[in-house]
């Protein structure tokens, strides 16, 4: 799970948000309209360098939902409606409904919200680690948040286990034992290499793997 540095909030969902409140309406994140949500998922893309906020998986425009945090159940059952249109609740997930975000439904409730690990937690990144195997697990099997948001996500369903691991095997597809040393060091500075504002897909994953590897 990439750390999401969250942002301003686009100028766009700013203005709508403001306008809002001075009608003084009841608004929540049905009522925005569909301009603003396009301008808003194009700004979380770029905010998460294309990658899902929870499985790493690359994601596109069109490959991909505007997730909430906090559920929107939650927060309208709560009497939080505003809420649901507050942009550090907001990040871009892949669609999959066996994993990530969609599997994850109403969880969590206001009760539970102690034991998810969010992406936008400055600590997510120290707390995992991802195994040679492909599979994820809490770095301290005594800390409850990641053990608890890695099942409650599915993040050791059979697909992303599997291509985590055959993204690890690819690294070192056409390497020479002499090129070894040097490989790494280069290979992680790129792994970490923002410039082009993308990322390539499980970079955290893989940045783990390679250190492993020194």
């Amino acid at each position: 799970m990439l750390y999401i540095d969250k942002t301003r909030e686009p100028y766009e969902l700013l203005e709508w948000r403001m306008t809002q409140k001075n009608l003084g309406a009841n608004f929540g994140y049905d009522d925005m309209p569909g301009n603003i949500k396009s301008v808003l998922k194009s700004s979380l893309l770029q905010e998460q360098f294309y990658l899902c906020g929870y499985t790493g998986l690359r994601i596109l425009e069109e490959k991909c939902h505007i997730e909430h945090l906090i559920p929107r159940s939650v927060s309208i059952n709560a009497g939080r409606i505003e809420e649901t249109t507050n942009y550090r609740n907001l990040i871009a997930c892949d669609n999959s409904s066996e994993f990530g975000a969609v599997f994850k439904g109403n969880w969590p409730s206001d009760n539970e919200a102690q034991d998810f690990l969010m992406p936008t937690d400055s600590t997510c990144q120290d707390r995992i680690n991802y195994l040679n195997t492909g599979k994820v697990e809490a770095n301290n099997p005594n800390d409850v948040p990641p053990r608890i948001t890695i099942e409650k996500l599915n993040l050791n369903h059979k697909d992303l286990v599997k291509n985590r691991k055959d993204s690890f095997l690819n690294l070192f597809a056409d390497i020479s034992p002499k090129d070894y040393k040097r490989y790494i060091r280069k290979r992680i500075e790129k792994l970490q290499n923002k410039s082009s504002g993308q990322l390539e897909e499980f970079s955290l994953a893989k940045i783990q793997f390679l250190k492993r590897k020194q």
